[in-house]
This record gives C-alpha cells, structure tokens and sequence, in this order.
C-alpha cells in the first residue's frame, strides 16, 4: 500500500486524549489511558521475634526493627531478613512507653516515679552506635513520639488527642488536633504521618502539614488488640499486637504483624472519543491500530459508529465490538465520520490494567484488489470476500512497507534505533567497545570519515579519546625532549622511567575528572576499570602499526619524580587558616607567636614569653 493514497487521524499525547471522555474510573495521563488506581494493606507476613513484649516499634532506612520490650525494659535491634537480634547495652529505664528512630540517635519516652509519688514522663536522647544516652529532660505529659528528620520528633500528646511538631528545646508547634482514640503515631521517610486508632482498627494518614491523606482499614476483623505501629515507607506498615481472642493470628498470640501496600485498579473504565471527519461522503474506514499493552486476564473492547451525519457520544455503535484490537479491520464502517468508544477492562483481583498509548484510524480502503484484473472485481460478492481476504495480507505488510518508506532514517546517525546501531556501524567498519554509552557510539559513527582520513595521527588518537571520556588527552611524543641535554643522565634516567625509551615510542596521558571546576579545593572523579579499558583499546587500534603506545590514567597526587603536572593533576591553592576545610592541625598549619610579648591580658604566658625577674 502507497502510504500517499491513505490518510489517517491518530490521538497520542495527552491533549488529544483530553478532547474525548473518560468515566471516573480512567485515568488519562502522558503515557496514555488506564485503569484508576488506589491503594490498599494486605497481610504480609507475621514476626515473632524471640522472648519479647513489644511496647513500641521504630524501623531504620536499612531495614532493622527497633523493638522497646516490656519485661526487659530495654531496646532489641531484629533484623527481619536475616532474623538476627540483639539487644542494646543496658540503659535505666523505668517503664519505655515509646521510641523514635533517626540518622544518628534514637529517642525514648521513659515513665517515672517522681519523689511525691506522682507519674512523671522523660525524654532520652541515646546514639544508635553504642547506645549511650546523650541527653534527657522532663516533659510535662504522656506522649508517643516518632522522628521527622533533622532532630525533630512529632509528639502524640495521649490526653488531650493532639499531635505536635517540636526541637529538644519542647517548642511544641500544633500539626494536627482533634483526634479520638489514638494510641500510638509513626511517621515515613517523606515525614508523613500515621496515627493508630485501635478501637476503630484504621490508622489516620496525614501529610506533613497536617491534612488528611488517606484512612487506612486494617486488615482484619477481629482476634488482636493493636498496640503500637512503625512504618518505614508508605508501602510498609508494621503493628504490634497482642491476641485476645480464640481467633487465630498468623504466627502466634504476640508478635508484629507487616502490611504491604499493593495497589488496585478499577475493575473497567470506559473512554469515547471525539469525532473523526473524513470530509468525504460515503467514506470507507480501512482499520485501526491501537499501540497497547494488554496483560494476562485484561481486555480491550473497541466499538464504532460511522455515518454521513455526526454521530453523538450514545452511538449507536456497532453490537458486534472488536477485542484486544492491535491492527484491526473495520467492517462496514462507512459514512463521513467515525467515533470509537473503548472499554477498558482489569483483572478480577485489580492487580493489572491495560494501557493505550494510541489510537490510529486509517481511511480510505485501499486494498490489493485494485492491481488484480477487472475479472475479479465484476461480481460483489467474490468481490467483497477477495477485498477482505487481501485486506488481512494488506495488514501484515503494511509495516514492512512503512519500514521501507522510513528507510533513510536508518541511514542518520541520530535518528537511527538503538537495536540497529551496530549494524549501522557495520557499514563503516567501525569497532566499538560495548561499554560505549549510545549517545556516544552515535556521534562516533557521525564522526567515522573525518577519523578516517586522519587515522594514525595524534588528532584522530585525541579526539577518539575525547569523545569517550569528554577530556582531551595530552600525547608526549620523543622529539617533545630534544631540548634537554643528550649528556644529562639524570634528566635522562627520569625521562626513561616516565616515557620510556625509544623513536617509536609515545605516551597517552588522560587528566583527571574534577567533580567541582570551580572550587579551589578538587575532587577527582573515580575512573572505572571499564573506562581504564575502553581508552587503553583505543590507544592500541589506533596507533600506527610500527608504534609502541602507552596510556596512563594521570590521578589527583603530588609525587615528585611520577606524574605529577602543575594545572593538570596537581593544583597549588593559597594557604588560608579554616580548621575542617583548608586546613589541618599538625599537617600544614602551625599556632605560634609571632615575638614575644609582655602586654598584660593580650599576649602574655608566663614563663613561656614572658619571664618573670
């Protein structure tokens, strides 16, 4: 088929898909539509770490529980892949009632006996690398706490139902208010909140600022009291309970229970598109091809209309839809216009959805039968069933004749496919490494004849050098050293332990990568052994055949008598006194007086320089 006699509508970027309509349950987005999505918490596993009464729960970015055990009054670390625990070194709680992880330090909330006998709360401070206990103080009430970041903990103030955000100085700054029968409070690594409500069996979601996100039902009816919750992102909630019924809990009557959340798609959505307008009377629609993806128990319907008069969004569309349409023909589909409806379709637990990227529309038909003799187009009905027989080859070679049609961009470096990079390459008989990033085996293959007709020169050695690595090498050749005295050994000696001996001998010698140009104080980039081995290849195809060609990869040092280069692998910065940044104590920095002195409360050490008589 001549893709000059067809013409075709498609809808492929978001705004056209805007211009139909979805139902509530699709979503149309960049890559194109789909099944909504929620999220729910399912069981995941049950966790029964050995001998212990979880009070409250803290989970670090590396996956370790931190458990405060009632009975032992002390903090288990339980790592649940490798189910390895171990305890923290004895500290003095009273009774822990809650704890928090962050970066460095855990926090614990400590219930004490005061001297008059009434029940008072602490705040710890331990480090998490030892378990000494950094700081402590009162506070005034009975809170749950979790970390927020940055030292900052948000607190559950028990009585009065509401939440707070607060330094260790106790600034308490209210988030959220109002609450009714919350327990225990989490937080994730995006600082979001998460309150427990037990009684009710649902936990609260909120968002940093204090606004509902979401309401969380836990997955179970009844048999456990829930006692205390941690969450390590939001797609993994861990609760602690405790069994008070005959019902069996997975795992046993206490332990920790994990929920994954797992989205959940629609079950269908439907999508009707906008009109298509041939302009032409009596216009034959040929096919339509969807670029989709449909998983395993998904489906796509498709339904159309075509009439000369424009069709509404109710149809009627056709009774007999196509399913799963990928290249699809359309049957007696005339009129001017046409109108696609989609129906969209999950499967039956709503773990999967499909997903169209586009919508193509082909019209006119135009089929093989026109390049058949008259014979077999005489009578119509042999006519029509040849014209759909030849329409279903049609179909099958349509793509390749497309292919053909496009076959100059399979010429252009840029444009190119990546699967036809190396064949392309082939053409030029150009040898690459594989660990070449595409981007750059493109702009190789653009380069291929200006490094033809310098191959075997210092130009052609450096540029191929420079394309990889984005830095231009420094190439020493032997005649760059006729300047020095043929009768100096040393020099000499020097030069053969650097370069070599030799006429036919030259060396490649690469710059280090800086992470920041600008900043005095440089960090070389770490070369990769990869890197190491794709410009020592090149160096060794590309050097002329009588050559011998070396590469040194030039690293951030200052040695005398090795490769060090002022301005290239070694910089001079002026000395300047910051402890931590420029300077070291004991290394290159020295405290002295300048003269001694005797000027009283200024400069003045007795018996140092300032002596007594």
């Amino acid at each position: 088929m001549n893709n000059i006699e067809t013409n075709f509508f498609i809808i492929n970027t978001l705004p056209l898909w805007a211009e139909g309509t979805a139902d509530g349950n699709l979503l149309i987005g960049d890559e194109g539509i789909t099944l909504n999505k929620s999220s729910e918490y399912t069981y995941e596993d049950t966790i029964i770490p050995p001998s212990v009464v979880p009070v409250s729960l803290g989970r670090d970015a590396c996956g370790v529980l931190y458990i405060l055990d009632q009975n032992k009054k002390n903090v288990l670390l339980f790592d649940i892949t490798n189910t390895y625990s171990r305890w923290m070194t004895n500290i003095p709680f009273e009774k822990p009632i809650s704890i928090a992880i962050d970066e460095f330090d855990l926090y614990i909330v400590d219930e004490v006996m005061k001297p008059g006998g009434e029940t008072g709360w602490k705040l710890y401070c331990v480090a998490r690398v030892n378990g000494q206990i950094r700081r402590e103080r009162e506070i005034p009430f009975n809170a749950r706490i979790a970390s927020c970041g940055d030292g900052l903990l948000y607190v559950l103030d028990i009585e009065n139902q509401q939440v707070y955000k607060t330094g260790w100085e106790w600034d308490l700054k209210e988030v959220v208010n109002e609450l009714k029968g919350a327990a225990d409070i989490a937080s994730d690594r995006d600082t979001n909140i998460y309150i427990l409500q037990p009684e009710k069996r649902i936990i609260l979601m909120y968002d940093k600022e204090g606004i509902l996100k979401q309401t969380l039902s836990i997955p179970f009816e009844s048999g456990a009291q829930f006692l205390n919750l941690t969450v390590e992102s939001s797609d993994h909630i861990f609760l602690g309970f405790e069994k008070q019924t005959s019902v069996e809990i997975p795992g046993g009557a206490r332990g920790i229970l994990q929920l994954t959340k797992r989205v959940k798609y629609a079950v269908s959505g439907t999508y009707t598109g906008q009109v298509f307008d041939s302009t032409q009377a009596g216009c034959r629609w040929s096919k339509i091809i969807l670029d989709a993806d449909i998983p395993a128990n998904t489906r796509v319907t498709l339904s159309y209309v075509a009439s000369d008069d424009e069709p509404g969004p109710d149809g009627p569309f056709v009774q007999d839809p196509i399913v799963n349409p990928t290249d699809a023909l359309l049957k007696e589909a005339v009129g001017r216009y046409i109108r696609f409806k989609i129906e969209l379709s999950g499967d039956e637990n709503g773990w999967s959805t499909p997903l169209i990227r586009s919508l193509k529309v082909v019209f006119p038909v135009v089929t093989y039968l026109r390049y058949l003799p008259e014979i077999y187009q005489e009578d119509e009905d042999s006519k029509e069933f040849l014209e759909r027989f030849l329409r279903l080859f049609e179909s099958f070679l349509a793509q390749k004749e497309g292919q053909i049609f496009q076959f100059t961009k399979y010429m252009d470096p840029g444009s190119v496919p990546a699967e036809f990079i190396h064949w392309l390459s082939s053409w030029l008989a150009i040898a690459y490494d594989e660990n070449w990033p595409l981007d750059k085996k493109r702009q190789l293959i653009s380069l291929a004849p200006q490094l033809y007709k310098k191959r075997g020169t210092p130009w052609a050695l450096s540029r191929l050098i420079e394309l990889y690595y984005n830095i231009k090498p420094i190439i020493i050749e032997p005649f760059h050293f006729k300047c020095i005295e043929k009768n100096n050994d040393e020099y000499i000696r020097l030069l053969a332990k650097l370069y070599g001996l030799g006429s036919y001998r030259f060396t490649v010698l690469v710059p280090p990568k800086w992470e920041s140009q600008g900043s005095p104080f440089k960090k070389a980039k770490q070369v990769t052994e990869a890197e190491r081995s794709v410009m020592a290849r090149i160096v060794e195809t590309e050097k002329p055949a009588h050559t011998v060609g070396c590469m040194q990869v030039l690293e951030p040092w200052f040695y005398l008598d090795k490769h060090t280069y002022l301005g290239i692998n070694t910089v001079l910065t002026t000395p300047e006194f910051i402890l931590e940044k420029s300077s070291v104590l004991g290394r290159d920095t020295v405290i002295h007086e300048r003269e001694p002195g005797g000027q009283v409360e200024i400069k003045s050490h007795i018996g140092v320089d300032s002596p007594l008589t």
